[in-house]
């Protein structure tokens, strides 16, 4: 079994569907402000012909050490404010630099106002290409696959080089082979989730004798694995901290494993790329700073309390999920794309063009580069 790309192109139809008007389901993404409430998380485990969700992410408000505020209590910034349409596809602490750049300030410091949206993964690409999008918290996978099918999207700065993830099932399994032939959760086919799914499995030899189930997001994975509807399934952080609880099993961390695959980054299409030039110098810029604030130490209260926020978790769960992430931030700079996590995407990709490709040809790191120094 390799990643399908047939869910890339039904997360297009959807988008188009939504941006013509169609009632229910889908909505195309918003400019409403990052004040809007985010959408809950599922109480049951959808189908996986369900309609892409979309929701507003919850209230950003600056913390304390954020720039200075002004009379109307927003952060000080330059005069114009340029507004900004951004997404991230799943509530998972891989996404902190962006929620703490809205919360702390950060954007709005660069002169950017941002707004917020929660947006299956598989539809991120056509949202970008279709202008509904500026930029994205979106997977290596995502990009990989767009790209192979005729689009036209790049990652610009990484979220991480390493897949968030690690494989919990029941603890009557006690190792990776006892899941052959078992229902496997991920969120769909060709996410990152998916991506690690392929990962995890194929370096445990039994990637064709497990059968990986979609449900639409990590929240559902975790609720079908308490309805004992799949044996495991690839969470992230926070979840994970509420699987432990609940005595499910880790029996694969995706950091741990030490195998290079891109988690996400921050996407933009290269028509973007080519005509916001400027725009998109500030938005990395306040990427760079935002990551370089959630590496230090001293701002973990402030990080936390982004984490908690829009992953809907309680304090504890968001610490956990904190000190899962907190080394990658603190091991890399500069947040770079590694373009062996890229190749690591590409080696799992079932598209005769994968073979060919380089890495290369999916990222450019040349203005975080600039702007990082």
């Amino acid at each position: 079994m390799r990643i399908s790309r047939s869910l890339l192109a039904a997360g297009a139809a959807i988008l188009v569907v939504a941006i013509a008007g169609c009632g229910g389901g889908a909505a195309a993404p918003s400019s409403a402000s990052a004040s809007s409430p985010a959408p809950s998380s599922p109480a049951a485990v959808p189908s996986a012909s369900a309609p892409v969700s979309r929701g507003t992410a919850p209230s950003a408000k600056p913390a304390s050490g954020a720039p200075a505020a002004s009379a109307s209590g927003r952060p000080e910034a330059s005069a114009q404010m340029t507004p900004i349409k951004a997404a991230y596809t799943s509530p998972t602490v891989v996404n902190g630099p962006l929620w703490v750049g809205v919360d702390a300030g950060i954007f709005r410091k660069n002169g950017l106002d941002v707004s917020l949206e929660l947006v299956k993964d598989t539809a991120v690409p056509a949202a970008l290409q279709a202008g509904e999008l500026d930029f994205a918290l979106g997977g290596g996978n995502e990009v990989v696959l767009a790209d192979l099918g005729g689009g036209s999207v790049v990652m610009v700065a990484t979220a991480s080089d390493y897949p968030i993830f690690s494989l919990f099932a029941n603890k009557k399994y006690t190792t990776v082979q006892q899941l052959a032939g078992q229902k496997i959760g991920i969120t769909q086919a060709g996410s990152a989730a998916d991506a690690a799914a392929h990962l995890f499995f194929d370096h445990y030899k039994i990637l064709d004798s497990v059968k990986l189930t979609p449900t639409g997001t990590v929240p559902a994975i975790f609720a079908a694995m308490g309805q004992g509807l799949v044996a495991g399934g690839i969470l992230s952080p926070p979840t994970t901290a509420k699987a432990a609880q609940q005595g499910f099993v880790e029996l694969v961390n995706g950091v741990k494993l030490g195998d290079p695959l891109t988690h996400a980054g921050v996407l933009v299409s290269r028509a973007y790329l080519a005509s916001h030039r400027d725009n998109l110098q500030r938005i990395l810029k306040a990427y760079a700073e935002s990551w370089t604030y959630c590496a230090t130490a001293a701002n973990k209260a402030q990080v936390v309390k982004s984490v908690a926020k829009y992953t809907k978790s309680n304090t504890a769960d968001a610490d956990a999920a904190y000190a899962a992430m907190l080394p990658v931030w603190q091991k890399k700079a500069v947040p770079t794309v590694d373009p062996a996590g890229i190749a690591g995407v590409l080696k799992l990709t079932n598209d005769p063009k994968a073979k060919a490709a380089k890495p290369e040809q999916f990222l450019d790191n040349s203005i975080i580069q600039a702007v990082a120094h």
